[in-house]
């Protein structure tokens, strides 16, 4: 079975690396089920905010996702966390999974990449293993897909996101769309930024150190009544996005981020005649 993902986010690898890998996790997959099961590889956009499974910490980001199902035997949890040494090998590792020197393949290649991989298994059920790879930005490439009937008119906008990274981007997009585009790295200094100097719409990430979306946009409330906002999020919509919104920010948008969903969003809320009873709330997918 394949499950790919559409607009998948470009990253930077070695072709055949990487096609050494995906060999290797499907030749593992084959031999686990005997012939007889379903395998599955599917890819798709994700973005982290937390530490994933045998990681302390992760870089925060967007990262594509491959993951390689099976419906086979599954791996002794006694022997999981050693699969992926080199030359670790079990007669019942053999007989589950081939050798060991596959999967510390695997490993290293994902470690070349800058990445993550995570394994999950049950006996009897199958396992998945799961590669996360860091995407590469290319805004200029990024920013000529968008829609031009969404692009800006000279309004400001703030940007609040505790990630330099995602916050260089999202500034250089809009820019790119014809926004006055302002940045601010913290709750805490998007509230002052927004006390001294008026802005058309907020572009809020959820998760930050300090405050969070929700409260820095209650905050922004108190000195600017009626401020146009949307929300960021790497998470389904929560009980603190759900908040933001109940106070009145126009939309959600969840990570990792469409240039045009995003350039819509921010059209759409930019547009919206300020309603004189009542919050709309809005859910923009990416």
């Amino acid at each position: 079975n394949q499950e790919l993902g559409k607009d998948l986010l470009p990253i930077n690898g070695g072709k055949a690396q990487l096609g050494r890998a995906l060999t290797n996790l499907i030749l593992n997959a084959s031999e686990a089920m005997d012939g007889m099961g379903v395998l599955t590889v599917k890819t798709e956009n994700v973005y982290l905010d937390e530490p994933l499974k045998g990681y302390q910490t992760v870089k925060r980001g967007e990262y594509v996702k491959l993951s390689i199902s099976d419906t086979g035997s599954g791996i002794d949890p006694s022997i999981l966390d050693r699969i992926f040494d080199p030359f670790f090998s079990t007669k019942k590792m053999d007989r589950m999974r081939g050798s060991g020197l596959g999967l510390s393949i695997v490993h290293g290649v994902v470690e070349d990449h800058n990445g993550y991989l995570t394994v999950e298994s049950a006996l009897g059920k199958g396992t998945t293993f799961s590669l996360f790879f860091p995407i590469t930005r290319s805004v200029h490439a990024r920013s000529n897909q968008v829609d031009q009937t969404v692009t800006g008119r000279g309004e400001r906008i703030l940007v609040v996101d505790d990630d330099p990274i995602q916050r260089r981007v999202a500034g250089q997009l809009l820019r790119r769309l014809g926004y006055k585009v302002q940045l601010a790295s913290s709750g805490e200094e998007a509230v002052e930024r927004v006390k001294r100097h008026p802005q058309d719409l907020v572009v809020l990430d959820m998760v930050m150190e300090g405050i969070d979306g929700a409260e820095t946009y209650r905050r922004i409330l108190e000195h600017r009544a009626g401020q146009k906002a949307i929300i960021l999020s790497g998470y389904a919509v929560s009980n603190r996005v759900e908040e933001a919104l109940r106070l009145g920010a126009g939309a959600f948008v969840s990570k990792p981020i469409s240039p045009n969903v995003l350039a819509s969003a921010i059209r759409k809320e930019l547009d919206r005649q300020t309603p004189t009873n009542g919050n709309r709330q809005t859910h923009a997918r990416a």
